[in-house]
């Protein structure tokens, strides 16, 4: 459980499988389904999403999983009326998504975003 004090009070943020909140749980043992499912069982959205939301869901889902995916698509939804509007979507998405892996300590360089994106390291 990922929790905080408000007000005095415990308050309680999300249920996550594992104890840091972006940890997936091995792909092996016991947890070997769940980890499994994180990464490439998880329910498509029920929403229709742009194409940066895309980019980033079939990219970060696989390999950081359904909790990194979210908090990417959170992100952007968050920020995507201040964006620059000539940048391309694949450099918007790595952009928002190394942003997302540096608030969670997930250590990701300027390059290997812009490869997983596919896009210009000097752009995202």
């Amino acid at each position: 459980m990922f929790w905080w004090i408000a007000a005095g009070k415990p308050v309680i943020c999300e249920i996550m499988p594992a104890p840091h909140p972006l940890a997936l749980p091995p792909l092996d043992g016991e947890t070997a389904e769940l980890g499994w499912r994180l990464r490439e069982r998880a329910p498509a959205p029920i929403v229709a999403l742009d194409p940066v939301s895309l980019l980033l869901w079939r990219t970060e889902l696989v390999d950081y999983g359904l909790p990194f995916a979210i908090r990417c698509l959170a992100t952007w939804w968050r920020l995507k009326d201040e964006g620059d509007p000539i940048a391309t979507n694949e450099a918007v998405a790595a952009a928002v998504a190394r942003a997302v892996a540096r608030a969670a300590r997930i250590k990701r360089t300027l390059n290997e975003s812009a490869t997983m994106y596919g896009t210009d390291p000097h752009i995202a």
